[in-house]
C-alpha cells in the first residue's frame, strides 16, 4: 500500500534525524568534557561507529568538532519551527534568540574555511586581507558570527555588516561589544539594495538564500560597485547531494525568502555585473554551501 511506503520513508528519516542529534550529543560530550552515563555515552558512540567515521572522529580535535554543534542545533531548531508553522510566509523572520545565535555560530565557520581552503582560488586576496585598511562587506550580517570571526582571523581587517533585521542586529551589537571589536566592525541597519558604498571593500559576502529573486540582481550589482579594484565577491547558496538533498536545499532557501541558485546561474549573474575570473569553488570545500566567486577588474 502507498501508506506503507510513506510510513517506511518517514521511518528512515526519523532515524536520520535521531542520528544527527546523536552525533551532536557525542560532540557535546567531547567538546565540553561532561561526564555522562556510560550506557548513554556508549549508545552515542555506537551511532558514530554506524556512520563509518570512527577513525576520523577519534582523530578530530575538540576545536575541529566544536563548529559541528551550531550546525546541528540550527538544523534541529529550524526543523521544529517548520513542523510547528509550515504555512508561514517566506522570509527570515526568526526572533528566537537561541535559534538566531545558533545560525550565527554556524555561519562563523566561513572564515576558517576561507583561510584553509578558499584563498588558493582567490588570487591576491590573502595579501589584501592581511594589509592595513583591509575591508570586508558582510551582507546579511545577522548576529555577527562571520563578522567577528573574520576580525579574529585577520587582525588588520575592518568589517561593514549590513542587515535590515533588527532582532538579529541587537544580538550582533552585543557580540561585537563582548569581543571588543566596536572599533573594527560597523553594523548598519540597512537593506543591501540601499547600499551606497563605492570601490572600498576587498571582499564581500552575499548570501542568496536570504535575498528574493526580485532583489538579488540589483543586490549583486550594488555589491560589485562596492568592491575595490581587484576585490572579490563571494555569492553563497545552499546545495545538497542528490535529488533529496537538492529538494531540501530549495526548501531551506524558500523558507528563508531567498533565491535558489544553480552554479551556472550564479556565474552568469556575476558576469552580468562586470566581474572577471568568475568560477564556482569546489563543493567539497564548503559542505552544504555552493560558492560562486568573481573579481572586480583591477
Amino acid at each position: 500500500m502507498a501508506t506503507d511506503e510513506v510510513r517506511a520513508a518517514v521511518g528512515r528519516l526519523v532515524e536520520a534525524v535521531e542520528a544527527l542529534a546523536a552525533v551532536g550529543g557525542a560532540a557535546v560530550l567531547r567538546v565540553s568534557h561532561v561526564d555522562a552515563d556510560p550506557e548513554i555515552r556508549g549508545a552515542l558512540e555506537g551511532v558514530v561507529d554506524a556512520l563509518g567515521v570512527r577513525a576520523a572522529w577519534d582523530d578530530a580535535s575538540t576545536a575541529e568538532l566544536a563548529p559541528l554543534l551550531p550546525l546541528v542545533r540550527t538544523a534541529l531548531q529550524q526543523a521544529v519551527e517548520l513542523v510547528a508553522d509550515p504555512a508561514r510566509a517566506p522570509g527570515w523572520s526568526y526572533t528566537d534568540v537561541e535559534l538566531l545565535q545558533s545560525a550565527g555560530q554556524a555561519s562563523a565557520a566561513f572564515p576558517q574555511a576561507l583561510a584553509e581552503r578558499g584563498l588558493e582560488h582567490l588570487a591576491g586576496l590573502a595579501g589584501r586581507l592581511d594589509a592595513p585598511g583591509a575591508s570586508f562587506l558582510d551582507v546579511g550580517v545577522g548576529v555577527g558570527g562571520i563578522a567577528v570571526a573574520m576580525c579574529q582571523r585577520w587582525p588588520a581587517l575592518r568589517v561593514v555588516g549590513i542587515d535590515p533585521w533588527e532582532p538579529a542586529l541587537a544580538i550582533a551589537r552585543r557580540a561585537v561589544a563582548a569581543a571588543g571589536l566596536e572599533a573594527r566592525i560597523e553594523l548598519r541597519p540597512l537593506a543591501v539594495e540601499a547600499l551606497a558604498d563605492e570601490a572600498v571593500h576587498d571582499l564581500a559576502y552575499v548570501p542568496a538564500p536570504f535575498l528574493p529573486p526580485a532583489i538579488l540582481p540589483a543586490a549583486v550589482e550594488r555589491v560589485a560597485r562596492a568592491l575595490a579594484p581587484g576585490g572579490w565577491l563571494v555569492l553563497a547558496s545552499y546545495r545538497g547531494e542528490g535529488a533529496l538533498g537538492e529538494a531540501v536545499a530549495r526548501l531551506r532557501t524558500v523558507r528563508s525568502g531567498g533565491t535558489a541558485l544553480a552554479a551556472a546561474a550564479g556565474e552568469a549573474l556575476l558576469r552580468e555585473v562586470g566581474l572577471v575570473d568568475v568560477a564556482t569553488l569546489p563543493d567539497e570545500t564548503w559542505a552544504s554551501a555552493r560558492l560562486v566567486v568573481g573579481r572586480r577588474a583591477a
